[in-house]
């Protein structure tokens, strides 16, 4: 399957995610509670913690390797579910120690059945490494697609019979389960369980993933630390899941922009594993190629909610959101400053360059939570200053990370510093005149979704006009020439 070909399959299966994930939000706002769905999210910031290291860097190990065999297979599948049984008893064991820290006996609950999740996902990641293997992202994309909409429908049904907390939770459980299932249908495996002298003979490979997985960690406590600081500096505790209201309009404002950061993720895998198989070298001339697709297909759409996220939120969500409305404005330079971070990812897996990747994500954790703590008990932080200063500082950090790897991996300076103009400048002017277009329509009471779209799209028109004049190049025969690079790449 060619890369175009995977890379449509997996956009569309993130498409559908997007879609799905709108659904879910729209229902659930306002099927469950602002506090219910803040318990819900701080039982995500544990999950964020815990999936690095129940992935370990597996997936990239394996892909790295270039002929995979029944015991390579076998190999990795007992590191797997190793792993997931010891993180599950992890996770019951500090069930009770969280509990009492926000004096509130149903999280207990909660975490230990989010535990039974950590299992299933063992089980189902070597299953998934191959599909990935063999790059059938068509059925990868059919397989999350269906699982996604099955576990909406039984989700929802669950909010209307009031379970609330339990709805979401059982949610994501089913949601995986079913992949679990289709996945091990597809793949039809034949493990067994393997000792640790054959483990060694994948050592070099296990110790490259190794790599990968430090700098995942830090990356899934940076993106866990920020919501359990959002509780511990804002929320309440008590039985009550009201003292997580504050929590729940936080993420929920998160997540709005992060179903948008969801297309960026289905590109991601079938662009590293065609950057691998093409080789380093070669692999490097699509570096800039994918930096403009990237930019174009996830980071642009994300930053529209800079202009009407917090009305297309209401509208999306109810009233009770107010809050978490006016946070998602904020948290479209968040979710645009994420899509830099997987392009750094990308990059840095393809280079072999996971100790420096490690490295940045330490340094950008370090920084950005010690400037958080700091202003909080100096400059006494609210809700709204601890917004703004997390989503603008993670945006700018990671555009010059990646105009830098940019830069240091291709050695074309002066084009990595025109990607960089390029970006800000488009970024700018369709914001800018996004917010002209919003104030000349008056669209503060009221605003239909279809006018949000119309306006969106010329507001993108505008700054692609304006990178016209700027660059002087028209930018459909660039996106036209990227396309063409990337088609050209083989299976």
């Amino acid at each position: 399957m060619s890369a175009v070909r995977s890379g449509l399959f997996s956009l569309g299966g993130g498409l559908f995610k997007v879609l799905v994930g709108l659904i879910g939000l729209y229902a659930f706002g306002r099927l469950i509670s602002p506090g219910d769905h803040g318990v819900y999210i701080y039982i995500l910031a544990i999950h964020a913690i815990v999936l690095p290291f129940l992935e370990f860097g597996l997936l990239p190990a394996y892909l790295k390797i270039e002929k995979v065999d029944k015991e390579t297979n076998s190999v990795f599948f007992t590191l797997n579910v190793t792993i997931g049984i010891l993180l599950t008893l992890t996770v019951i064991a500090i069930a009770p120690l969280l509990a009492w820290h926000k004096q509130n006996p149903m999280l207990l609950w909660y975490i230990i059945t989010y535990s039974s999740l950590v299992l299933i996902i063992s089980l189902g990641n070597q299953p998934s490494s191959q599909l990935i293997k063999q790059k059938r992202f068509k059925e990868i994309a059919f397989i999350d697609s269906f699982a996604s909409a099955i576990a909406l429908v039984v989700g929802i049904a669950l909010a209307l019979l009031g379970w609330a907390v339990w709805a979401l939770l059982f949610r994501f459980i089913i949601d995986v389960t079913i992949k679990l299932g289709l996945q091990c249908y597809r793949v039809k495996p034949q493990y067994h369980w393997v000792d640790k002298k054959t483990i060694m003979k994948y050592r070099n490979s296990l110790v490259f993933g190794a790599g990968i997985a430090f700098s995942r960690i830090i990356t899934g406590i940076t993106s866990a630390t920020d919501k359990f600081l959002f509780e511990e500096f804002f929320g309440s505790k008590g039985s009550s899941t009201e003292g997580f209201a504050e929590l729940g309009h936080y993420g929920k404002a998160a997540d709005a922009t992060a179903k948008a950061d969801l297309i960026r993720n289905s590109l991601t895998t079938p662009a590293l594993s065609y950057l691998t198989a093409i080789g380093l070298e070669n692999s490097r001339k699509y570096y800039f190629d994918l930096t403009q697709i990237f930019f174009f297909m996830t980071a642009l759409p994300i930053l529209y909610f800079a202009v009407y996220g917090d009305l297309f939120t209401l509208i999306l969500m109810g009233d009770q959101w107010e809050t978490a409305a006016l946070y998602s404005r904020f948290f479209a330079f968040y979710g645009a400053g994420l899509t830099m971070r997987g392009l750094v990812n990308i990059f840095h897996i393809n280079e072999f360059k996971s100790k420096r990747l490690y490295r940045l994500n330490l340094f950008f954790f370090v920084i950005l939570y010690t400037s958080l703590a700091a202003a909080f008990f100096v400059y006494n932080l609210g809700p709204l200053q601890f917004v703004k200063l997390f989503s603008f500082f993670t945006f700018g950090f990671w555009l010059v990370i990646l105009i830098y790897s940019l830069f240091s991996f291709t050695g074309e300076k002066r084009a990595s510093l025109r990607s960089m103009f390029n970006m800000l400048s488009i970024s700018t002017v369709f914001i800018l005149l996004g917010l002209y277009l919003r104030n000349y329509f008056h669209f503060e009471d009221s605003l239909e979704i279809v006018e949000a779209i119309i306006v969106g799209i010329i507001s993108l028109a505008g700054a692609i006009g304006m990178y016209f004049i700027i660059d002087n190049k028209s930018f459909l025969r660039q996106f036209h020439l990227a396309y063409s690079r990337i088609k050209k790449t083989p299976s």
